[in-house]
């Protein structure tokens, strides 16, 4: 079983649109009312801006204390308070193979760009009902394995714009993630066969050029 006390997420450098949870609860009305005031610069509308912020930084927190999470954040890309929200997971049992994620209604492509290495990148869209109102989700995943376990950096929104600015700020955080494991060694992801490519495949399609 993988224990989360024991691994560490770092080099997650958000910006001031971002907002990235701690992960003891009792943080949560300290950081939650913090955050608030910080981010009330950014809205069109601060005064009805404020509940939906409180709301959507409260939801947060089951996750971020949820086992096998290492990092929560929420990214305010707009000058309204929607959102998109970020996990960074551990997950446990056999990781997924290609055809598995397909099958949950995935797309899939590799995702090398990672500090972490080479990874699976997984799209999926879907609709839902809440409260009566429907919702266009959003998901991306983007997995990373090796021996000693997967780590998920999940992206979800129910805005597809914000979804979509949220994904193209992935790279960033991505190039600087960095995931130690309980040794104090780096965790290092390897190459998935037929779909990532791993270092000595990188050197030979650059020596066949």
């Amino acid at each position: 079983m993988i224990m989360e006390d024991e691994w560490t997420a770092e080099g997650i450098y958000p910006e001031d649109n971002w907002s990235l949870s701690p992960r003891d609860s009792k943080d949560q009305e300290t950081w939650v009312r913090n955050e608030c005031a910080r981010l009330a610069p950014r809205w069109d509308d601060p005064s009805t801006a404020q509940a939906l912020v409180e709301d959507t930084l409260n939801s947060v927190f089951p996750l971020a204390d949820a086992a096998g999470t290492l990092a929560t954040m929420v990214h305010w890309p707009l000058s309204v308070p929607v959102s998109s929200r970020i996990r960074v997971i551990l997950a446990t049992g056999e990781p997924y193979a290609p055809e598995e994620w397909r099958q949950a209604g995935f797309d899939i492509d590799e995702y090398p760009g990672a500090e972490m290495g080479p990874g699976l990148k997984c799209l999926a869209t879907r609709d839902e009902e809440i409260h009566r109102v429907l919702y266009h989700l959003s998901t991306a995943v983007f997995a990373f394995t090796a021996p000693s376990g997967s780590v998920l950096v999940i992206v979800e929104s129910g805005e597809r714009r914000v979804f979509e600015m949220t994904l193209a700020q992935m790279p960033l955080i991505l190039s600087n993630l960095r995931v130690t494991q309980p040794n104090g060694e780096p965790f290092v992801s390897e190459a998935v066969p037929g779909i990532t490519r791993s270092d000595a495949d990188e050197w030979e399609l650059s020596s066949n050029a």
